[in-house]
């Protein structure tokens, strides 16, 4: 399978600013999540810092085999720097929730300052330094304006990737020093040729009805209609959504409440509420896009586990399905380490 999957305009267009070394310092992925836009930041990444790079087969990703390209993949080369909110890193698991308040969703002033200190500095292995700003439109006007200098001077090898959904989420000072991609929404046969690949279930249906991404096909249950009959695709909704942060308190009661009383009816729908958060967080241990990471994810099934005890021992079933929705948010929650 290709390393990018459905985005071969994309793939030509960095394949020739390389070749003609006409990248740029800076560089703005526009499109939805899950269209491969993180997933070809990386793999730039790699192509700059292969230990192969100029031979053919390195661009416009990289060789695939060197250490550098391994560990750029993986967004874990000393050379390569991933900027996100805090909100964002805690979701991902890489760091651990403050106690105290609440992680921000925004991109601050002071992680993008400290980001260009850190893209002043001589590169670790004596190559690129590379920078990814994922969701760039979390940045508010103070962390853009602050961007803006190191893409006005980037300094030699030095290339700063942002994502976000579309031109007008950036400012236009920031958009118009950038060379500018449009990812397109995923076609249904490379969707089921990255679900095929990943062992996923029912692939031609999840393909068909993930809208064109590829992280919305791998959070669908594979019986989806059947699970929403059931209460589990309402559940899904309002513990976890599409964000992994789940509904308003109002929107989880609304969902407890609809669950029922009958158990035969509330165990069906927490067994495919379960079977959903599975998958996730194995898509999530496998490196996959998914709305929850895995420590997330067993701290959700844990919770599921002691409501269907209490309703095992005669508790009330409104009570506990109540319990188990107005449980803390996972940024907020001590288990979900």
């Amino acid at each position: 399978m290709d390393y990018l999957v459905g985005q071969e305009r994309v793939t030509r267009a960095l394949a020739s600013a390389l070749a003609g070394d006409r990248l740029g310092g800076g560089l703005l992925f526009l499109g939805d999540a899950g269209v491969g836009r993180e997933r070809a930041a990386l793999g730039l990444a790699g192509a700059l810092l292969c230990e192969r790079r100029g031979a053919a087969e390195a661009v416009p990703w990289g060789c695939g085999m060197c250490g550098a390209c391994r560990r750029a993949r993986a967004g874990a080369h000393p050379d390569l720097h991933l900027l996100m909110s805090e909100a964002e890193s805690v979701r991902r698991g890489l760091s651990q929730p403050d106690g105290k308040r609440r992680p921000s969703p925004d991109i601050l002033v002071d992680a993008v300052r400290e980001l260009a200190v850190r893209l002043r500095m001589a590169a670790h292995q004596g190559g690129y330094r590379v920078a990814v700003v994922l969701d760039a439109h979390r940045m508010n006007a103070s962390a853009q304006n602050a961007l803006l200098k190191t893409l006005e001077e980037p300094g030699e090898r030095t290339v700063v990737v942002l994502l976000a959904p579309h031109e007008r989420a950036v400012l236009p000072t920031i958009a118009s020093r950038c060379m500018r991609l449009a990812f397109a929404p995923l076609a249904e046969r490379a969707l089921r040729e990255i679900l095929t690949a990943r062992g996923a279930p029912d692939a031609g249906e999840r393909a068909r009805r993930a809208q064109g991404s590829a992280a919305r096909a791998i959070a669908l249950e594979p019986a989806d209609d059947g699970a929403k009959g059931s209460g589990g695709g309402a559940l899904w909704d309002a513990l976890v959504g599409g964000d992994g942060a789940g509904g308003t308190m109002s929107e989880r009661l609304d969902a407890a409440e609809a669950l029922g009383k009958e158990r035969s009816d509330v165990d069906a729908a927490l067994t495919a509420f379960e079977a959903q958060v599975t998958r996730c967080a194995r898509a999530s241990a496998a490196g996959a896009a998914s709305p929850l990471p895995w420590g997330h994810a067993r701290a959700l099934l844990d919770r599921v586990a002691r409501a269907r005890g209490a309703i095992a021992h005669n508790a009330s079933v409104q009570l506990a399905l109540e319990e188990l929705v107005l449980a803390p948010r996972f940024a907020d929650d001590g288990r979900a380490r």
